[in-house]
């Protein structure tokens, strides 16, 4: 819920620039969690849902800005 309300104001990089790094911290975050340490695992939970909420807003705009008026039904559907 954190991320989703505050990925707002950084719209203003571009969706496909917030994507990429969503992907980066993404695999940050699997990558803290094979560390055996309970509080560093935690802490990649934490990255990891952030990541989460900024997909579930981010990606939805990419997809509604790239796909063609014919197909933005179905596709805002399916997003």
């Amino acid at each position: 819920m954190i991320a989703c309300l505050s990925v707002g104001p950084l719209m203003r990089y571009g969706k496909w620039n917030i994507i990429l790094a969503t992907n980066l911290m993404f695999l940050v975050a699997i990558g803290l969690m094979m560390i055996n340490s309970v509080g560093l695992f935690l802490f990649a939970r934490f990255l990891y849902g952030m990541t989460s909420g900024t997909f579930t807003v981010v990606c939805p705009k990419f997809v509604n800005e790239i796909v063609p008026e014919e197909y933005k039904g179905p596709f805002g559907t399916m997003s």
